[in-house]
């Protein structure tokens, strides 16, 4: 199956694509478009050979910020770390856009329970990122009528 793509992700294919090849890949990320709190993304990955394109990038914590339990939003420490999980996010240009994320559980004091660490951007039960849902919520929200029904 041929896919036409607009001239932009053709652009910015072939700039991948000659990047890759010269072996100046850190010159090009786009890291920018993901700006997660709490989290870094640390490689990613564009697979154009698919019947529809995907972009998988890895996150990871960022060391920096000690970890904040999902339940209450305390300060804990970390139980364990490691953990992995894909997450659905928005589509970037004609590629479906997935996340490998690694978090970490955290044991809270307030709590006195190891839970799963707080994503700012993905609840912990849930495999789809919170803007996600948005999108989809003002792609399928109705138009404004223009004419009013008469009674």
């Amino acid at each position: 199956m041929d896919i036409t793509l607009p001239s932009e992700i053709k652009c910015f294919v072939n700039k991948y694509l000659e990047l890759e090849r010269s072996g100046a890949m850190s010159s090009l990320s786009i890291a920018s478009y993901f700006p997660f709190a709490r989290m870094k993304v640390v490689d990613q990955h564009v697979h154009l050979d698919h019947q529809k394109p995907e972009t998988l990038l890895y996150l990871e914590p960022d060391r920096r910020f000690r970890p904040l339990c999902q339940q209450c939003g305390e300060v804990g420490s970390v139980h364990s770390h490691g953990l992995r999980r894909i997450i659905r996010d928005l589509d970037f240009g004609p590629a479906q856009t997935f996340l490998q994320v690694e978090y970490r559980r955290v044991w809270c004091p307030h709590c006195q329970k190891a839970k799963v660490e707080q994503l700012s951007f993905a609840d912990p039960s849930r495999r789809i990122t919170h803007r996600s849902p948005q999108r989809v919520a003002v792609a399928t929200w109705p138009a404004p009528s223009t004419t009013c029904a008469r009674s």
